[in-house]
């Protein structure tokens, strides 16, 4: 199940016709005018190629190894069944976390392990930019 794609946003909106809307996407750097700082809520998005693996574990690893969140042993996405060739196929992992605090710049670990299969490990980072204002995040528009 290759890791495809890696997305942090604020929300996942799951659309009719199997479309999936990305609200507030960050890419791979968040920008904050300091820290500590608190969003209301922090998704992160996750694409691969359909296994049949079962179960799935995620991770997320603040800067200097401390771990934000583990939720251990879940069911994996289901391959999807349909007619479409399996390589335009995808499944989709999302996990929220709500509030997201971010006590440090730096780079943030996401780590998917699969039971009797990989772990893939993604990042993002998250830096200062103090033209945003003090602890504020730009609104969303």
């Amino acid at each position: 199940m290759p890791l495809i794609t890696l997305a942090v946003c604020d929300d996942v909106r799951w659309e009719l016709g199997k479309k999936l809307t990305l609200v507030g996407f960050y890419g791979r750097t968040i920008q904050v005018a300091s820290v500590p700082i608190t969003l209301p809520k922090l998704c992160i998005f996750a694409q691969f190629d359909p296994e049949p693996y079962e179960r799935v574990s995620l991770r997320l690893i603040a800067p200097g190894d401390v771990l934000i969140m583990e939720v251990l042993d879940q069911p994996a996405p289901e391959c999807p069944k349909t007619e479409i060739p399996m390589e335009f196929v995808q499944t989709h992992l999302v996990f929220y976390v709500a509030p997201m605090v971010f006590s440090a710049t730096g780079t943030y670990r996401v780590e998917y392990s699969f039971q009797r299969g990989p772990t893939y490990k993604s990042s993002f980072y998250v830096g200062l930019d103090p033209s945003l204002g003090i602890g504020t995040v730009p609104p969303a528009v």
